[in-house]
């Protein structure tokens, strides 16, 4: 009984990781849409704290479930399905799983939000070197851009 109370110690100790993560998730998207570095990696700092954390739990869960030889946690509930007083893990379960995929969703609007502010920063890295090496950013152009400015202040 005592590896079922580790259980739901582990259980719980991954759901306030990943609930971490989510927060940190949604501070990360002020830092990308506010184009912020320094909090930008303040929060990867932490963010690897957490994921160090997780992977702790993770072998401490690992050991748990070996010891009724499943290899995760639907399968230990499997395992232990007609043990009513596993009931609470299975909410506990369900909880944990909402919290990753929220998490994963989170994660990858932030991937998309980073993808756009990459591409547009290489878009203005292309335009200011074509400018500062005369070619022309728009290879359709008729006349190079830098010959258009200095038509423009004439």
């Amino acid at each position: 009984m005592s590896s079922l109370l580790n259980l739901e110690g582990v259980l719980n100790g991954l759901i306030e990781l990943y609930e971490k993560l989510v927060e940190l998730t949604e501070k990360e998207r002020e830092y990308l849409i506010n184009i912020d570095g320094e909090g930008l990696e303040k929060l990867t700092k932490q963010k690897q704290l957490i994921a160090d954390e997780l992977e702790s739990k993770k072998s401490q869960l690992k050991e748990i479930l070996s010891l009724y030889d499943a290899e995760n946690i639907s399968e230990f509930l499997f395992i232990v399905s007609e043990n009513r007083e596993v009931d609470h893990l299975r909410m506990l379960n369900g909880k944990l799983q909402k919290t990753i995929d929220k998490f994963v969703l989170k994660s990858n609007v932030n991937k998309m939000i980073a993808t756009e502010n990459l591409q547009f920063f290489n878009g203005l890295l292309n335009l200011y070197g074509s400018l500062f090496s005369k070619e022309n950013y728009d290879k359709n152009a008729q006349t190079p851009i830098n010959a258009q400015i200095m038509s423009v202040r004439v």
